[in-house]
């Protein structure tokens, strides 16, 4: 099993973050506009500069609001690092990088690869239930965890990554 390295930091932004993304979690990662009405980078883009900054596989991707400001948050691994990159949502600015070091006993083998992409399981998404994705993740399992908005209610989905059947299905309504 991997073990990781973190400083208190990286513990408290993580916490800090999370409260921030459950409160605040708006947009679309295919785009769109802001709750301020700005033009957002898309899910893609925010890939791709990620991409620039780590090299790896690109384990989640979140629409959050942190900084003041709407950022997207990349997890990107490879065989030495954990590495997030926040990306401002608007500018395509990158606002912070953090590394975490693994220190892994299987060898630091590759990751299993999956037949099913993230931008094809944000589509399988989107066809079966309507709203906005606004987290993506690859669990340990080879299932995409995909969480939806779509006014007040909130959707998660699990897609298998390999064959891209949808595997469960939750919907919540928010009536706050």
């Amino acid at each position: 099993m991997k073990r990781k390295i973190l400083t208190g930091s990286i513990i408290g932004f993580i916490v800090l973050g999370g409260a921030v993304g459950v409160s605040a979690v708006s947009g679309n990662v295919d785009g769109g506009k802001s709750s301020t009405g700005q033009e957002l980078i898309s899910m893609e883009k925010a890939k791709e500069i990620a991409l620039k900054e780590a090299q790896g596989t690109v384990e989640s991707i979140e629409l959050d609001k942190g900084y003041g400001q709407d950022i997207y948050e990349i997890d990107i691994e490879n065989k030495n690092d954990d590495v997030d990159v926040k990306i401002n949502a608007k500018s395509g600015e990158v606002v912070k990088i953090e590394k975490e070091h693994n220190i892994d006993d299987d060898n630091n083998e590759p990751a299993t690869k999956v037949k099913i992409t993230q931008e094809e399981a944000i589509e399988l998404a989107q066809k079966a239930k309507q709203g906005k994705v606004v987290e993506i993740e690859l669990d340990d399992n080879q299932y995409y965890d995909i969480e939806m908005k779509n006014g007040n209610e909130e959707i998660e989905l699990k897609i298998d990554a390999n064959n891209g059947k949808i595997v469960e299905e939750e919907t919540d309504w928010d009536n706050d």
